[in-house]
This record gives structure tokens, sequence and C-alpha cells, in this order.
């Protein structure tokens, strides 16, 4: 399901989605569509934005004099040495950031120091060195003259959140709370952005419960509420989304400009059909202005995880590994995304009411209701299944309720499709438990589209006339221009 704890500390082996909150005063346009680079192979192709995981000096000796906005990073191998040692700091920041900005040079920034250090596969080694190492990098760029123009962040796993499902009860893990209160408050006061890690592929590739490929996809066929805020969920891309909302406890991200990625190979959801379909979905999401339940109608500026595929990366965290890449190792497109923003949709749940069995069913009549339901009905039922998020109780009227109700929303409440030869009726009352959740039907009408977007400067809204291919995507960022 979208729940069963969705940033769970497994979801910590690869990097697939990125968000960046403003936590400054000050408005910030997020960008549109960008690209990360994972860094085992330079890429001709333009692009407006990129982030790399280290300082690659060959690659970003490419991007002097190119309009390029980059995200730097310091490896957590260098956490130690640069938080005791503010001179080793100092030079790391002169050599990979200082000698780059001049007119003409590389537009870096953003520093992000570390990569996910709270992780809990880390065994606590970065837990004291995190923040004294981002405050020596602040206070040297500060030195330079450079804070006004290089933030520094630090990417977050969203296994640090303690709970997040349903949405509303995403909170930060009580032990690791005190330690981000520091954290924050440093990138507060320098204008930076909160930064956060989150997996759509690895959640629906190693949860027990995987959510419903709709949920994954953007079809928002179904939807589920959070009983706890008794907003409509649709996909579980705003469900992660709105538990770091939460977790960050209200205090005010307007922004979110995110990493995504599907990759396309190495796992039975790991398709190429699958990676493109996600990724529209994702670029369409983002630019429909819908937002999330929570911030809804908040405009999200994307970065797709990632440009090339790494076909020299480790494998230990699965075969997918290397596959993220919208084009391949040599810069061959895999598959064509639509980035002019159409097609983007809105999901609005329809009235607040379930289809069950009745408590006077008899158990014949129930079982084949299900079969029929299941069958050529069309109602999707692996849910009920052994060992599915919905199989307890195992007894056939709760299998019958699931089954009917499903079928029942997929056809738009039509009264019709709660009969069933009089083995079904309707309630007002959410018959979803733990981690089984009776789907609500959607209504969707089209989004606010990409022109309320696009609003910044010729260069954008010539991009926002674009359809554009893989093959010519990297040369019309869509942005509102900074």
């Amino acid at each position: 399901m979208m729940g069963r704890h969705i940033m769970a500390d497994a979801c910590g082996l690869a990097t697939c989605l990125l968000l960046l909150a403003s936590m400054a005063a000050a408005e910030w346009i997020p960008p549109g569509i960008g690209f990360n680079y994972g860094g085992s192979a330079y890429s001709s192709k333009p692009i407006s934005h990129a982030s790399i995981f280290n300082a690659d000096e060959a690659f970003l000796g490419q991007l002097i004099n190119m309009d390029v906005e980059v995200m730097i990073g310091l490896e957590n191998i260098h956490l130690a040495n640069f938080a005791a040692n503010k001179a080793a700091a100092s030079a790391w920041v002169q050599y990979n950031v200082g000698r780059y900005i001049y007119p003409g040079g590389v537009n870096i920034r953003w520093v992000a120091v570390g990569n996910e250090a709270f992780g809990s596969w880390y065994n606590g080694a970065y837990l004291n060195t995190l923040y004294p190492a981002m405050q020596n990098i602040a206070d040297c760029l500060r030195e330079l003259g450079l804070d006004g123009i290089v933030k520094v962040t630090t990417p977050v796993n969203t296994g640090d959140l303690a709970a997040s499902y349903p949405p509303s009860a995403g909170a930060f893990k009580p032990d690791l709370k005190e330690l981000y209160r520091p954290i924050l408050q440093l990138i507060q006061s320098t204008g930076s952005r909160f930064t956060v890690n989150v997996y759509p592929f690895l959640v629906a590739a190693y949860l027990q419960y995987p959510p419903p490929v709709e949920e994954l996809m953007f079809r928002e066929e179904l939807g589920w509420f959070d009983r706890g805020s008794g907003l409509l969920y649709t996909n579980m891309f705003d469900a992660m989304l709105d538990a770091v909302y939460y977790a960050l406890n209200g205090t005010g991200y307007p922004n979110m400009p995110l990493l995504v990625g599907w990759p396309t190979s190495g796992h039975v959801y790991a398709t190429v059909a699958n990676a493109q379909e996600f990724n529209g979905g994702v670029i369409r999401h983002c630019l429909s202005g819908t937002g999330t339940p929570l911030k809804p109608r908040q405009i999200l500026g994307c970065y797709v995880f990632e440009l090339l595929d790494e076909d020299k990366k480790s494998t230990s965290a699965g075969d997918f590994e290397p596959h993220w890449g919208v084009f391949d190792a040599t810069g061959s497109p895999k598959y064509a995304l639509d980035f002019a923003g159409t097609g983007g949709v809105q999901a609005l749940g329809l009235a607040k009411q379930w289809c069950v069995a009745r408590d006077n069913a008899t158990s014949a009549q129930l079982q084949s209701a299900i079969e029929w339901a299941c069958g050529a009905g069309g109602a999707k039922c692996a849910d009920i299944n052994d060992g599915g998020s919905c199989s307890y109780p195992n007894t056939v009227s709760a299998h019958a309720s699931y089954a009917f109700n499903d079928y029942y929303q997929r056809n738009k409440q039509d009264p019709a499709a709660c009969v069933f030869n009089g083995a079904a009726q309707l309630t007002t009352v959410d018959p979803s438990h733990e981690y089984c959740q009776f789907r609500i039907g959607t209504n969707i009408t089209q989004a606010i589209g990409l022109k309320a977007f696009v609003t910044g400067g010729a260069r954008a809204r010539a991009a926002a006339s674009a359809l554009c291919t893989v093959a010519t995507i990297m040369a019309v960022f869509l942005s509102a221009l900074l």
C-alpha cells in the first residue's frame, strides 16, 4: 500500500528524488525541469540545471561560460575533517567553488554537504560531524564573499522520518530531531533550502505491500483518505511529499524543486515503459500547478533523475542501479518525454461512500460475487490474495467488501455497481484498516497547465511552446528565470 512506512531505511540505497524546500523569507521561484548528472561520463547535451554528487573537476570545467545552475556535493568521507579543521574546509571551498565564480565562470548555486549522513546504515558515524562541517563551509563561503551566491544544504534521507503513513503522521525520529534543529536554523539563516531524498521506485521495489501501479504512475483512477487530515490522495508521489511537509511541522516551505527518477532495467518494475510513464507523469504533475493535497496549487520544479545511465555504478543495491538514465551511457535516448506540460490532471474525490458486503449475505453468495468482480468485472483484487495488504482478516466477507468496493469505485459509484444480487450495501464509514486502504473513485479534470507556471522571461516562454523529445529536452529547461 501507499503506507507501510514508505520512507523505510531500505530506501536509502539509491537517490531518486530530491526535494528542495525553501526556508528563505524572500520568494524563490523553483526551476521547472532539470536533470541530475551522476558523473560516469560527460554529456555534451546542453542543460540549464544540474546536480552532481561531488565536485568533479572535469565536469565543472565543461560548464565554464555556460548558463547552467549547478549543485555540487561534498562527500561524507570529508565531514569529520571539515568539521574539525576549518582550514581544510576553506581550502576545499576555494578550490571547488571560489575559483569557478567569476564572470563567465561556472554558475554554482549550491553546496550539498554530505549525503544522507544520518542514515542508519552509517551506524551514527556522521551524527556529530554533519552540522559543524556545514557551519564551516557556510562560514568559508561568507568569508569569500560568496554567501549571497552559493548556499549550503544537505540531502536528507526519508528514513529519518519516524512515521510517514498516513502523510499527516509525518515526523522525524525523536533521536534525530534535536540534531536537525541547528541544521534547519543554519539553512534558514543563510537563505538556503532544505533538501530531502525520497524514493518512489524503491518503495515499489521493496515494500511488503507495494502500492497499486495506478498510484505509482499518476493514473489517478482511485484515491484514499488520510484520516488524520481528511485529505484525499490519488498517487504515492503526493503522499510522500506531504509526509515531508508534515515532518517539517508546518514551518513553511512554499517551493519544492524535485529530483525524480525510475530505472529502465534490472528489476521487474524497472522497464522502459514504466520509466517513461512515471517520469512523464512527474513532469506533467510538477508543471500542472496542482501541487499536493496539503499544498494545493503550488508550483513544483522537478529534476529528472538522471541524465545518463551510469554503466560503472555498483549494483550492490540492485541490478537496476546503473539504469536510471533517460539516455543510455553512450548518450542515445531510451524513450521520449513530453515537456510541453500538457495533459496534467487534477483528481477530485467522489462522495465519501463505500460498497461493502451485507452482514446477512451467505458465504456462497459472496464467493460467487468475488469471483465475478475480480474476473469479468475488472476489479483489481491482488491485495486480497495471500500475503496482500488486505488479505487479513482472511474471511469471505472481508474479501468481498474489498472486491465490491474496488468494482464500485472504478465504475464511478454507479448505484448499479453496488448490488451483487443483493449481497452488497453502501456505507459512509470508511472500512479501511491498518495497511488496507479501501479506495474511492475520482473525477478527473484538466489541471491549471503550464502557462500558469512559465511567467519569467523570453527563454521560458519560448520553451513553453515546444513539445520536446528526449533528443532535445536538455536545451529547453522550462523555468521562470531566477
